[in-house]
């Protein structure tokens, strides 16, 4: 979600992006040691900053932010708070990608969304 703090209608310097990632385990073994990397650049060339480290909102059966038990997806969140180097590099690109370890092998299964 983008507040568009200054009612411009558009995406500007100044405004804040909200980025919801949601991570789901529809496999058939509960995951630990869940690690997602959240990387932020520019659309045309560049890096760039999250403005918040992702933040762990809410697990659907309630399992602590690093695990994920059969059916169970994780919710959270980072910001972004629009620079004049995202102006300048065409806008912003989030990518993140997931990490876990199957309880039972303690196989790393990487994922990228």
């Amino acid at each position: 979600t983008i507040t568009d703090i200054d009612g411009s209608g558009t995406t500007t310097a100044g405004d804040i992006i909200t980025y919801t990632i949601s991570v789901s385990n529809t496999g058939d073994t509960p995951l630990n040691n869940i690690t997602i990397t959240d990387v932020l650049s520019g659309l045309d060339t560049g890096t760039l900053s999250l403005s918040t480290s992702l933040t762990h909102v809410s697990s659907s059966l309630g399992s602590a932010s690093d695990t994920l038990a059969i059916g169970e997806f994780s919710t959270f969140t980072a910001t972004f708070t629009v620079d004049q180097n995202a102006v300048n590099f065409g806008g912003s690109r989030n990518i993140a990608t997931v990490e876990a370890a199957d309880v039972r092998a303690e196989t790393t299964i990487p994922r990228q969304y």
